[in-house]
């Protein structure tokens, strides 16, 4: 007998998440308090930050992260609203932990990092000063 080729539901495109991204179950997550600051770099800006620091005359250590100061709050709230999470909500340390290991402290603690030597070198980034939320809007093109 013929089978007839079944095809898929059409359904509208999703937006790519990471497997572990809280905001894949319609949630947002805010480690800890979310008063602990947020430094993030969009891969585009790493690779040309990278690629500009290999050079015989600049050594020691860089920061390679957005100059854009934000609270982890801040952050969640925005990651939440780009994945169009349906509530944001505040995670202690300990589930962290479990899904990270010992990278996860580092989430619910935050970590102030600011790009100044990297600035001083004379590396400008390709969009003016980013934003996280620029940048997310970037991840749709």
């Amino acid at each position: 007998s013929r089978r007839s080729a079944r095809r898929p539901p059409e359904n509208p495109p999703r937006r790519t998440i990471p497997p572990d991204c809280p905001a894949r179950l319609d949630i947002g997550a805010i480690p800890g308090n979310g008063r602990r600051p947020f430094t993030w770099i969009g891969l585009r800006a790493l690779r040309r930050a990278v690629k500009f620091l290999i050079r015989p005359d600049l050594e020691g250590t860089f920061n390679l992260v957005a100059p854009e100061k934000l609270t982890q709050r801040k952050a969640a709230r925005l990651i939440s609203a780009h994945y169009k999470a349906r509530f944001t909500i505040p995670v202690p340390a300990f589930p962290f932990r479990m899904l990270r290991s010992e990278a996860a402290d580092v989430l619910p603690k935050g970590q102030r990092a600011e790009p100044a030597r990297l600035h001083a070198s004379g590396f400008g980034f390709e969009f003016g000063t980013p934003s996280l939320e620029k940048f997310l809007c970037r991840l749709e093109k």
